[in-house]
This record gives C-alpha cells, sequence and structure tokens, in this order.
C-alpha cells in the first residue's frame, strides 16, 4: 500500500500538524534545506519515492525556527547567532477560514420567554427582580396585553403609592413655602433696613445743608394756632433723634400718615415741637430699622433731640403698654405725667402685630446751643 501524503513523516523529529488545529496564528513558510547539514547514509530509490511526499506534506504544514544562542566573548554586546543545530519548531498551520471573532457567539433566541406569574421567577420571586439562581431580568416579558416591565408589580398603582405620593406632594409644597416665608423674614429685616438706611441717609444730608446755611434775622418766629405752633409741611425733616441705648439715630420728619413714616419717625401734627412746653410727640414703626427694639428702654435712659440751633436732652420717667385708642397719651399733659416739656415715643407692639401700642414717656433734663459741642449724654 501506498503510503498516505498527508500521514506523518518517516521522520521521529517532526510531525504533521491535523487539518483541524485552527490556533496558529504564523504563516507558514517553506522548509529551508541547509547546505551545511551533514548528509547521512544512501537510502533506496523506492525508499526515497516513499519519503517524498512525506517530506512535502511536511514543508507545507511546518514552520522551521532555528533556536538562538547569545555569544558572551563580548562584555557589553549581545550578539546572537543561529545555532548548529538543525532543531525546527513545529507550529500548526492556519486553516483558510473567514472567521476572525475570538469569542464565543451566543445562540440565538429561538421562542419568547413564557409571561412571568406575579411574584413569579422572572420577576425574581417574592423578593424583587431576579430569579433565584442570581440573575436579574433586564428585558420586558412579553404578554397577552403586550410588552410588560419586569418591574410591573413593585411600581403598579395601589391605595398606599397614592397616599405616599400625596404625603410626599404635600411636604414639598410645605417645603415650598417655608421658604417663601424665610426669604419674606429675610426682607422685612435686611431688605427694608437697607432701603430705609439709604433713605435716612439722604434725610440727613438734605438737613445738614439745610442747617448750614445762614439764617434770616428779619424772619420772625412761626405762627402760633390754638396752643400749638404750627409745624413745618408734612414729610419734611423738622429733627434729629439720637437713642444712646439702642445706638441709632433717625431723622425726624413732620407727620405720621403712612407715606411720612415710611423711612423715617414723623412728628404727631400738633403736639409740641423739640424744647418747647408740651408734648414732643413722635411715633415710628416696629421694624428692625426704626422702632424694633424700643421696649429694651428704662426709667433713666436719655433721648436727646438735635434741631438747627440747640441740644435738647430728656430722661426717660416710664415705659407703658397701652391700647390703640388711648390717644391721651400724646397730650400735653398725658396720664401719669404733669404738664412740662416731655417727649413721646410711641410705636405698635408686640412686634409682628399692632394689637397695643408702646408709649416711652420723658421730661427735659438738659439743652445747650450746637455751638457748644455734643453733649455728654452722646458722647458715653
Amino acid at each position: 500500500m501506498s503510503p498516505d501524503p498527508t500521514g506523518p513523516p518517516s521522520s521521529g523529529r517532526h510531525r504533521a500538524p491535523d487539518s483541524s488545529d485552527v490556533t496558529a496564528i504564523i504563516p507558514r513558510v517553506p522548509v529551508a534545506h541547509s547546505p551545511a547539514a551533514s548528509p547521512g547514509p544512501a537510502k533506496p530509490a523506492a525508499s526515497q519515492a516513499t519519503e517524498a511526499p512525506a517530506r512535502e506534506a511536511e514543508s507545507a504544514a511546518t514552520i522551521l525556527i532555528r533556536p538562538f544562542v547569545p555569544v558572551d566573548d563580548a562584555p557589553t554586546t549581545r550578539i546572537v547567532k543561529p545555532a548548529a543545530s538543525d532543531d525546527t519548531t513545529v507550529l500548526p498551520a492556519v486553516p483558510d477560514s473567514d472567521e476572525t471573532t475570538v469569542l464565543p457567539v451566543a445562540p440565538a433566541e429561538t421562542s419568547p420567554a413564557p409571561p412571568p406569574a406575579a411574584g413569579g421567577e422572572a420577576n425574581g420571586g417574592p423578593g424583587g427582580p431576579g430569579g433565584s439562581n442570581g440573575q436579574i431580568v433586564l428585558r420586558a416579558v412579553r404578554t397577552s396585553d403586550g410588552y410588560r416591565s419586569v418591574h410591573s408589580e413593585l411600581t403598579r398603582t395601589t391605595l398606599g403609592t397614592v397616599v405616599r405620593g400625596t404625603v410626599r406632594g404635600f411636604g414639598e409644597a410645605m417645603i415650598t413655602l417655608g421658604l417663601v416665608l424665610l426669604l419674606f423674614a429675610a426682607y422685612e429685616v435686611w431688605g427694608k433696613t437697607a432701603i430705609i438706611d439709604a433713605h435716612q441717609e439722604e434725610m440727613n444730608r438734605a438737613l445738614s445743608q439745610l442747617w448750614d446755611e445762614p439764617t434770616d434775622p428779619t424772619v420772625g418766629p412761626a405762627p402760633t394756632r390754638g396752643a400749638g405752633p404750627v409745624g413745618p409741611p408734612p414729610g419734611r425733616a423738622v429733627a434729629r433723634l439720637h437713642i444712646p441705648r439702642l445706638h441709632k439715630e433717625w431723622v425726624v420728619v413732620e407727620g405720621v400718615a403712612p407715606r411720612n413714616i415710611r423711612y423715617a419717625p414723623g412728628h404727631y401734627p400738633g403736639t409740641a415741637m423739640p424744647g418747647q412746653t408740651g408734648n414732643f410727640s413722635v411715633a415710628g414703626h416696629r421694624i428692625p430699622a426704626i422702632f424694633w427694639n424700643l421696649d429694651q428702654m428704662r426709667s433713666g435712659d436719655k433721648v436727646v433731640v438735635e434741631t438747627r440751633d440747640h441740644w435738647y436732652v430728656y430722661e426717660v420717667t416710664h415705659v407703658v403698654v397701652v391700647k390703640p385708642t388711648a390717644i391721651e397719651v400724646v397730650s400735653p399733659a398725658p396720664p401719669g405725667e404733669s404738664a412740662g416739656k416731655l417727649i413721646t415715643l410711641t410705636t405698635c407692639n408686640p412686634k409682628f402685630d399692632n394689637y397695643q401700642r408702646l408709649i416711652v414717656h420723658g421730661r427735659l433734663l438738659d439743652d445747650q446751643p450746637r455751638s457748644a459741642g455734643t453733649p455728654s449724654a452722646l458722647e458715653g
């Protein structure tokens, strides 16, 4: 029987690769015949004819790689040279194929998954999405009513979800309302204060310019009407009010209408002017920029009024809380006080409300010209 040309070669050192071995990635090269190889004993012609196809198969299916050995005679240079041996390495050949992937191909789905039962294995059982083997189902499943999410049992509308949604919405609305109220409170405390301070600064400059103008000696005192003097027009500055305990000062304007006392305390029309016999009465809003801390006043505290020519120092006699209808507190002789040169400060009470009035009464203690300097009550 003639030898199989694709069978193993006759040499013991080489073997032809199997055609199913498809892991090699190095191209084939023809067998190199070395002329330096030592010739062996002569073989018969019949034996050479038999081994020729085997050698051709071997040369077609093998790659010969000659090992290299280093030369150690140079201390700094490593030169490699082919060994004198004919030892070769046999690598299998790559078959002619168009397959290039190195990852396994997932088998195609042949049939859709059956619809899962409520709480069944497709939805992960009672514990939630995910199978008993630890896998989590991510794709929707197909039912007779269409596709259904694997989380449908957890997201469907129930009485509990409606109650929770309602409570959550109510809570969010309350949080929003609280933030709005906080912003409004911040505006009342800091926003209005900044606005009033700006207006007070402007009125201070205007009042200083007015007082620095030379007076006309031909102009006499203002005419009187009834028991009290006639004041300046409404809204015009009449004096500066200083309260050392509160570390505050304001320009006082004429009138107590809302438009007059929007940015400053106002003088009650018809009451006495600063330093005159009667009751110099002033009203102001209970806001941080004006009479917010007026309840901190105590008997013996000083209230200083500055006019064009004089400083008037009043001493607090008592602080009371009355009803809004008690208009007698601004009379020339208020309850608990005898007639004289008085001062009365009024504001709303309590804070953030107006169903009461806070009243501070005082009596003139001292006066001095402005040319004499700042009174000692303000220097401390």
